[in-house]
């Protein structure tokens, strides 16, 4: 959704639409503005397009309010899921369920380990997520848990709902594979090495144990995705000299979502082979042909940042000749400034 720029509509006193609330109050930044969103085409047709899905999926009670945020990629609307609580959510796919109708649906989510940044273990800075030695949550993993698995509860409404669990795809394998070099060696010294293994598998453990009380917390079960389990060994340094082709045809030969991503596409590193993964999770969850139901879609509740990963899931499967039933629905988490007033932190 792309409108005029933001500074094009005067901001408003975001304590009328949030309502008072207990939490923390944080900080201001520059980076979010509230405003009350503008007469624009493109926000009459997400609106349209929102209320579009709440009926094929028989839910009442959602309410999409006038104030929206803006940043320089576009607005995100004010979604009210009915008991009170705002979210601030922008779609991608929803017109693709026109004329469509289904009778079930699965939720799924995604959360990287710690958000971007570089390793803080032992002294060291090498590229990778921001493990912190102290091992506390980062302030990512806190509030994007929160906005992710709060707006998935409130699916859970929908008659529809196939199963009362959010999947999650939570990636450690990934952040192994992706220190690889193109031969299947470590690229880190061997002490090195097994710390960057063990900061990992531990930060997954304690993320894991935080996406668990998150879905509790909404009436959902946490499932996690078991993502390039076939990998494990190569991840953990135990076969060099296998390539990167050779691994994504491993894959291949083992799982139809991996051998409809192999027809299609190529990879070079083990950096592109774990890209290519989080789409390949996107690709198995919206496929319907993959689970020979074709009444099902695929509710993808994700980090905005991560809008490109459900994108080329669809590619694959429009170039791999698999019908694909997912939308991105993508809330900005809790933490969120205001020019009007400090909005309110998410508690754990």
């Amino acid at each position: 959704m792309t409108s005029a720029p933001a500074l094009a509509v005067a901001p408003v006193d975001w304590q009328h639409h949030v309502g008072s609330q207990n939490s923390p109050t944080v900080a201001l930044t520059p980076r979010y503005t509230l405003h009350q969103a503008p007469d624009a085409r493109s926000l009459r047709y997400a609106r349209e397009r929102f209320g579009m899905l709440l009926e094929s999926l028989e839910i009442g009670g959602f309410i999409v309010g006038s104030p929206a945020v803006s940043d320089d990629s576009g607005w995100y609307l004010c979604v009210d899921d009915g008991t009170g609580t705002q979210h601030w959510v922008r779609g991608r796919g929803l017109s693709s369920l026109v004329g469509r109708t289904f009778t079930e649906v699965a939720v799924f989510s995604g959360l990287s380990l710690g958000g971007t940044g570089s390793l803080r273990s032992a002294g060291l800075a090498l590229p990778g997520p921001a493990l912190a030695a102290d091992a506390r949550l980062s302030t990512y993993e806190t509030t994007m848990s929160a906005a992710l698995a709060g707006f998935a509860g409130a699916f859970r409404r929908t008659p529809k709902l196939a199963q009362p669990v959010l999947h999650w795809d939570l990636p450690p394998l990934h952040y192994l594979l992706a220190q690889l070099d193109e031969r299947g060696r470590p690229r880190l010294p061997h002490t090195t090495w097994m710390q960057w293994q063990t900061a990992v598998h531990e930060r997954a453990a304690m993320v894991r144990r935080l996406l668990y009380e998150r879905s509790r917390s909404v009436g959902l079960n946490a499932l996690f995705v078991r993502a390039l389990t076939g990998l494990a060994d190569t991840a953990h340094g135990r076969t060099p000299g296998r390539a990167p082709g050779e691994a994504l045809q491993i894959l291949a030969r083992e799982d139809p979502a991996w051998a409809a991503a192999a027809s299609v596409r190529t990879v070079e590193s083990y950096a592109e082979l774990t890209r290519l993964a989080y789409s390949v999770e996107s690709l198995r969850a919206g496929s319907p042909d993959l689970h020979h139901r074709h009444g099902r879609l695929a509710l993808m509740i994700e980090d905005p940042a991560e809008e490109g990963i459900l994108a080329e899931a669809r590619a694959i499967a429009n170039d791999a000749g698999l019908s694909f039933a997912a939308v991105g629905l993508y809330p900005l988490p809790r933490l969120l400034p205001s020019t009007g007033g400090s909005l309110y932190a998410c508690g754990f």
